[in-house]
């Protein structure tokens, strides 16, 4: 490089680097809102979050094959099983 190129590019660096902090005006942003723009762009809490509701519904399923039915019933109508209401060839 040549002594006048590198004067001129030290000199354009030395502006560039003077005036980024004008171009880059920031605005103070509350904490809250920083957190909610991160979790709503975050894409592996939510795919976490659907493992552990599948993992629980699938914990779910399993126990409920554990825990005992009972059927409970009025008894009314004919019986399909036990003794006969009537003798064959007998009306009730």
């Amino acid at each position: 490089m040549t002594p006048s190129r590198r004067g001129a590019l030290t000199l354009l660096s030395t502006v560039a680097v003077a005036l980024l902090p004008i171009s880059l005006r920031a605005e103070p942003v509350p904490l809250r809102q920083v957190v909610e723009l991160a979790l709503s762009h975050a894409t592996g809490g939510a795919i976490a979050a659907a493992d552990e509701q599948r993992a629980a519904a699938g914990v779910r399923e399993l126990h409920d094959g554990y825990i005992p039915q009972i059927t409970v019933g009025a008894g009314l109508g004919p019986p399909s099983y036990g003794f006969p209401l009537s003798i064959e060839g007998q009306r009730c």
